[in-house]
């Protein structure tokens, strides 16, 4: 394959994987505020949530695409190699705890939009952890055989 059709590709998915940190973590906090408000309409009855609850909530739901973030920023801005660490470490919890969680939970009260959110959520997450194994591969692959030096003989 030409070098110059592969380093377009590069730098095509590495703005991609950067979206989709922002997004993943964007719709982390969206669901977070859809829980929020619903808890909300049933303080109406008189109990109160204690502030460690919203803290575990905040730890499920917004900390996982906050560290696909970080990676993501890491992996397409930084070049390191080794963020795609984090942001499979932090898709694999966020697919656990959105999905399992709060996918349950929007299934269980009949909420449309926070079902859809969950639902764009694990697809940006997944899209995301692909594209950048992707670039981890790539990187490796072929970057890195452009940057050597050719060997002189003689």
């Amino acid at each position: 394959m030409p070098i110059g059709f592969i380093r377009s590709r590069i730098g095509l998915l590495r703005p991609l994987e950067l979206i989709g940190g922002v997004s993943s973590a964007v719709l982390g906090l969206i669901i977070l505020v859809r829980i929020l408000m619903l808890d909300g309409k049933q303080s109406a009855t008189g109990e109160t949530t204690r502030l460690s609850t919203y803290a575990l909530v905040i730890l499920m739901l917004v900390f996982p695409g906050f560290v696909v973030l970080i990676g993501s920023y890491l992996q397409a801005s930084r070049r390191k190699r080794w963020a795609v660490v984090l942001v499979l470490i932090g898709g694999v919890f966020g697919v656990i705890f959105v999905g399992g969680n709060a996918g349950f939970l929007f299934i269980y009260i009949g909420d449309k939009r926070g079902q859809l959110s969950v639902l764009a959520d694990l697809a940006v997450i997944l899209i995301t952890m692909g594209i950048a194994i992707t670039n981890l591969i790539m990187s490796v692959m072929f970057v890195e055989d452009v940057k050597k030096k050719p060997r002189r003989y003689g």
